[in-house]
């Protein structure tokens, strides 16, 4: 899907895998970017059961069903996908802190506005839920509380 507007996304940080994964490398402007990380829950990061048995019934299927990427589908766009751990990072905060400090130094966090899918008044936070539950939302839904929310 794209964003409201038209766009589409330069990068994606993607924690789910699975399913999700396909439709946000689909999403991807050229030179997008994609992070995948975490994404246990698809590919067999179930609670244990009786003897591993839940863990093996869900990593199969996961396993199975996970998305091929053709390196070829990436090239003639320039996209790419990156896989990421924290756990590499345990031994190196000192890498972590400097990255963060320059990314929020240099406002590369904060100079884009976040995509804005719709917006509800405060009086209609039943259907503003609704909506964030339905799926079908591109960006932020966003709850207007106070003097704003009355202007609809």
């Amino acid at each position: 899907r794209a964003l409201p507007g038209g766009g589409r996304f330069d990068c994606v940080l993607d924690s789910l895998g699975g399913k999700y994964f396909s439709a946000a490398l689909d999403s991807l402007d050229p030179m997008g970017r994609i992070i995948h990380f975490g994404a246990t829950y698809s590919y067999g990061g179930a609670k244990d059961g009786w003897c591993g048995l839940r863990k093996w019934l869900t990593f199969v299927p996961g396993y199975l069903s996970r998305p091929m990427v053709d390196p070829g589908q990436l090239t003639p766009t320039n996209r790419a996908v990156f896989g990421f751990n924290m756990i590499w990072l345990t031994d190196r905060v000192d890498l972590l802190t400097a990255e963060l400090d320059a990314m929020l130094g240099k406002g590369g966090m904060t100079n884009r506005a976040p995509a804005v899918g719709a917006t509800y008044p405060f009086e209609q936070l039943p259907e503003a839920l609704e909506y964030l539950n339905s799926g079908a939302s591109v960006g932020k839904v966003v709850v207007e509380v106070g003097e704003e929310s009355k202007q609809g």
